[in-house]
């Protein structure tokens, strides 16, 4: 279960930190950052290893707080808003610390005196931002997903009111649909391509003739010689045929390497 979480988290971080977007931002943020010298940077730093400080230090460390993000986030999401919120900034800022005050200590010795005094209001500036910046995020993704409750996939009107919860995977049984959600599942008499159909918005890909998968239920992969299998969040395993292995790699769903 720990190796699927790894995984899946990996695969979340690959694809979010292949968005071009991400890397301007990141870049942008670096770039400013390094021209304007916060933190005294400005006065004992020539400008280019400044710019190389800041945007090394930006990458970094959003990378440090995806991870942990990522890896905590699925853990803690039958939590209440304000623990997840405080916890996981309590981890991004002591993760954040750590390679912050490890980098500068790399750079400038450690001195006693006022510059101890600068690394403890550091690690005080850099904990109060994460605990912020975390609690926004949690409460953008919490209107998000109360938004979502409310376009529910028409798929789902098709179940007992028992059922109705998130997508899992749909698998064609003779001639009907089964129908796999975290709340069970049901057999519908329906073709599988009418079922995709009504799966909007869940992200998802029909990973085999008769399988479909949502993207957010795959933990991780496995192979067994010549055949591939998606590991579920519920420890189902779905077969991915020879001509989806292509798309589903590009969806994040199956490893690159």
């Amino acid at each position: 279960m720990a190796d699927g979480i790894a995984q899946f988290t990996l695969r979340k971080l690959r694809a979010h930190l292949s968005d071009y977007r991400v890397q301007v931002v990141v870049l942008g943020v670096g770039l400013m950052l390094g021209i304007s010298g916060p933190f005294e940077t400005g006065e004992v730093m020539r400008f280019l290893p400044r710019i190389a400080y800041w945007v090394c230090i930006v990458a970094s460390t959003y990378v440090i707080g995806s991870i942990i993000t990522l890896s905590l986030r699925p853990r803690l999401r039958h939590h209440p808003l304000w623990f997840r919120a405080g916890l996981i900034g309590l981890a991004l800022g002591c993760g954040i610390n750590l390679f912050v005050q490890t980098v500068n200590t790399l750079i400038w010795p450690i001195m006693v005196g006022e510059q101890l005094e600068g690394m403890a209001m550091l690690a005080l500036s850099i904990l109060v931002l994460c605990l912020v910046i975390s609690t926004v995020f949690e409460l953008v993704g919490h209107e998000d997903r109360a938004g979502i409750k409310n376009t529910l996939p028409p798929l789902l009107n098709r179940l007992p009111p028992g059922k109705r919860g998130a997508l899992i995977a749909l698998s064609v049984e003779d001639h009907y649909t089964r129908v796999h959600t975290t709340k069970g599942e049901e057999l519908l008499l329906l073709r599988l391509s009418d079922a995709i159909r009504e799966t909007t918005p869940v992200n998802g890909l029909q990973v085999h003739r008769s399988h479909w998968v949502a993207s957010d239920q795959v933990t991780g992969s496995r192979r067994d010689g010549d055949r591939t299998f998606l590991i579920l969040r519920d420890g189902k395993e779905i077969p991915v045929s020879r001509a989806n292995v292509s798309a589903a790699r590009e969806a994040g769903m199956l490893p690159r390497n």
